[in-house]
């Protein structure tokens, strides 16, 4: 079994990328502020022999929560791009 807490918290400003004649972006501003509790299981078979091969079968299994907070709604756009 596995627990664990992610917490993340990032913010950026506006800005504008440039250099180019088709592909330049415009990014606005983002911020998140967000905990998540995460839980998961390892299960394991036995080894399985396989000639000179050994073989350790296993899956591993997790789980999300988010206990509160938002993650940033990001918009780019590129110059000329008429809709989001």
């Amino acid at each position: 079994p596995m627990a664990g807490l992610s917490y993340l918290k990032s913010s950026d400003e506006n800005y504008k990328e440039t250099g180019t004649t088709v592909a330049n972006k415009q990014v606005n501003s983002k911020f998140s502020d967000r905990t998540d509790l995460i839980v998961g299981v390892k299960v394991a078979g036995g080894t399985m022999n396989i000639t000179d091969l050994a073989v350790y079968p296993e899956a591993h299994a997790f789980v999300v929560h988010k206990v509160n907070g938002r993650l940033s709604k990001t918009q780019s756009q590129l110059d000329g791009q008429v809709t989001p």
